[in-house]
């Protein structure tokens, strides 16, 4: 599953993977605006089984979001929460 997200905060241009039972999800940035007041965007790839990933695609986005908030802020290091909708 993958998309292009909003990201409440600076994300450094580091990115972020998260390694799960059922396969890793990234958060990669793309566009880091900090600089000029401008969204910050990442894409986001989230590897996991053909089940899982038709579940995830059929979510209303503001659970989705929740998920991968969830698992990209579990972990020993947090990444920026996602910004939720819009």
């Amino acid at each position: 599953v993958t998309c292009t997200v909003a990201v409440d905060g600076s994300l450094n241009q580091v990115a972020f993977q998260r390694f799960q039972p059922n396969g890793p999800i990234a958060l990669l940035p793309v566009w880091d605006g900090t600089n000029d007041g401008e969204t910050i965007y990442a894409n986001i790839v989230w590897s996991t089984t053909p089940e899982e990933a038709k579940i995830l695609t059929q979510l209303p986005e503001s659970e989705f979001v929740q998920r991968m908030n969830d698992l990209l802020q579990s972990g020993p290091t947090t990444s920026p929460p996602i910004v939720s909708e819009g």
